[in-house]
């Protein structure tokens, strides 16, 4: 027993023979529900129009999910070059202020034995 899948005959129960879609299978079908009032026709293509809405709107998110997925992964990239740099950066930082600290001491030095040997008044 399975259930139908057309608009025609919504969810209308049947028995089949397993092998009926093999070739040269067995024909044997007979329904097991009342066939669908007018009604219920109506209700199933609003349902079926409903259904196929849903499933274009899942494939777009799908899509838009895919391209936030690539999107995520160079901000990724993006964020650890950037943090290597920031390492290149502070390294350098430190230079420099280990090199501008030997000149202050440098200029120090050379302005003690400048005025070391001035003459005061």
């Amino acid at each position: 027993m399975r259930p139908s899948l057309t608009v025609k005959n919504p969810g209308r129960r049947f028995l089949g023979c397993k092998n009926w879609k093999k070739r040269n299978g067995c024909n044997f079908f007979e329904w097991v529900d009342p066939e669908t009032c007018p009604r219920g026709l109506e209700y199933a293509k609003i349902m079926q129009a409903k259904k196929e809405e849903l499933e274009r709107q899942v494939e777009e998110l799908k899509m838009i999910n895919e391209g936030l997925e690539t999107r995520n992964k160079m901000v990724e990239e993006e964020n650890e070059a950037l943090f290597v740099k920031i390492a290149d950066l502070t390294e350098m930082n430190v230079n420099l202020a280990n090199t501008n600290e030997a000149l202050r001491a440098q200029i120090g030095t050379r302005k003690t034995r400048q005025t070391g040997t001035r003459f005061h008044c």
